[in-house]
């Protein structure tokens, strides 16, 4: 992936640094993953817009350093918004499809009806 300048980096705003995660692809060698994370601190970032685009990005790169943070993020998180694209990554990979389903079967109780149901439509498109 593209490796600006720290500096530059480090000059963005929020949405700055949104867009560049967004125009990133969805899965990405592990050293551009260890970077990126290394480098901006995306595995701890509070903002989940950002966060959930960086663990999207994670999962589908099979980044194991921030798989607990997904799982965290599922656990607590029930928006649709958070939870199609963390849970169409995970499912899409298929080193990942287990965790995905485990989670799910962990936190699916937490979650609205609707929300369970379409991520199980999410999880039933990629069989284990």
């Amino acid at each position: 992936c593209a490796r600006p300048e720290k500096a530059v980096m480090d000059a963005w705003s929020p949405t700055e640094l949104l867009v560049y995660l967004q125009n990133l692809p969805r899965a990405l060698p592990q050293a551009d993953c260890a970077w990126l994370d290394g480098t901006l601190g995306l595995t701890g970032r509070g903002n989940y817009e950002i966060l959930v685009e960086w663990l999207t990005i994670a999962a589908g790169s099979g980044y194991e350093p921030a798989f607990p943070r997904i799982r965290e993020v599922l656990l607590r998180v029930g928006r649709m918004k958070y939870l199609r694209p963390l849970y169409s990554a995970l499912g899409a990979t298929p080193a990942t499809r287990a965790l995905a389903r485990e989670i799910f079967a962990q936190a699916s109780k937490g979650y609205h009806g609707l929300s369970r149901r379409v991520v199980q439509g999410v999880l039933d498109k990629h069989p284990a």
